[in-house]
């Protein structure tokens, strides 16, 4: 990252960190309105009318609702907000909102809020930006070409903050998908609180940086930092070459002339009874490992004839101190163990290498002097969810990272200090009842005494 962009981002996350602090304390009814020069805004406080919800068959049954946040954690902080929710696990959702950005090369940042309500286990919460022309919002799908697609998805062994550019190969005319080759990662699954998803791209320097809430944030090249690179290689492999039949490319093999020694014996066991172990004094040999309770009474309300005949429960045998039932010696490994045997490896006098197939030059190539952005038309969410009730709001494109951190500083953080008041008196009364446990049970130095005074 660059001096002057780190020094940016660490005056603006000390101001964040002042709004933080004071945020509570002010309390905060939303009425916001974004800085000048945004190009695109949407807080969800008036519904979704900004948005138009797909009519393709495959997204009928996921309808986004707006609904207001937890008056328990947020309202009684002074936080009154609403966000725009996929309230039923397992559906598909899309919708979008019309959006125009022509050119990227004036600056560009795309900032949103997250939250799953019930924890975010399996589907996706990113943005979409469908390329232009788009405008029929109504045949929004995921065949839809888009520009730039961010945000978190997390499932199994995907756990990541997505950023894919789709781009124009300018030989084929083909849309092609360009993946971050080792992008962030998201906030916790289990995690309920608002957090803040922040790209920014510098189209002059060709980069992308990613933040997620007030960490530190990443910055990633078009050059180096995508998979497949933006630039195709002068040469690829030839499709027509194929490995010869008798191309050898084991590096070794098993010895041929070794042979078995006459006394490895296969059959010896992993594990033998150690000969020198005793039963210990006090082994109750004839005495069963659970009895029934002696103690126990059937209760007056048994009936036999319903409920069967009544047994006690059975507990521990309390003669069973050493141990009981018929007593067998412990296993240790076998010292003549050797196990299956199997020739040792030799180098292959027959090894050719590794094959690879020749390289022929690309049909395809062309010189890429710099990634062209696909204009967008549009912002769209379309994803699928396993997840009841993951949220977006705040959804902010701008054209500098100066309005992103505005915006954050009036919303995402005021949400953030409600979180941390609950979060602060939930520690503080986890340490109390602790310290008062502690004195209970006379660990508090003390505290024993002092009650018996």
């Amino acid at each position: 990252m660059h001096s002057n962009k780190l020094a940016t981002w660490v005056a603006l996350s000390a101001f964040t960190v002042l709004i933080l602090t004071l945020a509570v304390e002010a309390g905060k009814k939303k009425a916001y309105k974004p800085p000048k020069g945004v190009i695109f805004f949407d807080d969800f406080e008036s519904g979704l009318g900004k948005w138009t919800q797909s009519k393709v068959d495959k997204y009928s049954a996921g309808k986004f609702v707006t609904e207001a946040l937890d008056a328990e954690v947020y309202g009684k902080n002074g936080v009154e907000d609403s966000m725009a929710f996929m309230p039923e696990k397992a559906k598909h959702y899309a919708m979008s909102a019309p959006v125009k950005v022509a050119s990227f090369d004036k600056g560009f940042v795309l900032q949103y809020e997250v939250k799953a309500n019930k924890g975010m286990t399996c589907g996706g919460a990113y943005l979409k930006l469908p390329a232009a022309p788009f405008k029929d919002l109504k045949k929004l799908d995921d065949k839809v070409p888009y520009s730039i697609m961010f945000g978190p998805d997390r499932c199994g062994s995907t756990q990541k903050v997505h950023l894919i550019i789709q781009a124009k190969d300018k030989a084929t005319g083909e849309m092609r998908e360009h993946h971050l080759k080792t992008p962030p990662v998201p906030h916790r699954g289990s995690d309920q609180n608002v957090h803040l998803y922040r790209l920014e791209i510098d189209d002059a320097k060709q980069e992308a940086t990613i933040q997620v809430d007030d960490i530190t944030p990443q910055t990633f090249t078009f050059k180096d930092d995508f998979e497949p690179p933006f630039q195709p290689p002068e040469e690829i492999d030839d499709p027509e070459d194929k490995k010869p039949e008798d191309w050898i490319d084991e590096a070794q093999m098993k010895d041929p002339n070794a042979v078995k020694p006459d006394d490895w014996d296969e059959e010896a066991p992993r594990m033998i009874e150690d000969e020198d172990a005793k039963k210990p004094d006090g082994w109750m040999d004839k005495e069963p490992e659970m009895i029934p309770d002696p103690s126990a009474v059937k209760p007056d309300e048994w009936d036999d004839e319903e409920d069967g005949a009544w047994e006690a429960p059975v507990i521990k045998n309390p003669k069973c101190e050493v141990g009981c039932g018929a007593w067998k010696r412990p296993l240790k490994p076998n010292p003549n163990y050797k196990g299956k045997w199997q020739a040792p490896m030799v180098d292959n006098p027959d090894y050719k290498g590794a094959w690879a197939p020749r390289k022929i030059p690309n049909p395809n190539y062309y010189k890429l002097d710099k990634v062209g952005l696909l204009p967008i038309s549009a912002v769209a969410i379309e994803v699928w969810t396993m997840d009841e009730y993951v949220g977006f709001d705040d959804v902010l494109i701008g054209t500098s990272l100066e309005q992103a951190v505005e915006v954050a500083d009036a919303t995402w953080a005021v949400k953030r200090a409600a979180e941390k008041v609950v979060e602060d008196e939930a520690k503080k009364k986890e340490d109390e009842d602790r310290a008062k446990a502690e004195v209970e049970m006379g660990g508090g130095g003390d505290g024993e005494e002092a009650q018996k005074v």
